[in-house]
């Protein structure tokens, strides 16, 4: 019973773990799509 809890246990801070990484990865993105847009607007400015 004790080894099922510590399963269930790990389980939980592996999804944890892995749904962190997703979100951070997604902000990531969204940063990185932000840094391009603003880089071409100033490309704009300058053109």
């Amino acid at each position: 019973m004790v080894g099922f809890h510590c399963i269930i246990r790990m389980s939980q801070t592996a999804y944890l773990m892995f749904t962190q990484h997703n979100f951070t990865h997604h902000q990531f993105k969204i940063a990185l799509r932000h840094q391009r847009a603003t880089n071409q607007e100033t490309i704009g400015k300058l053109s």
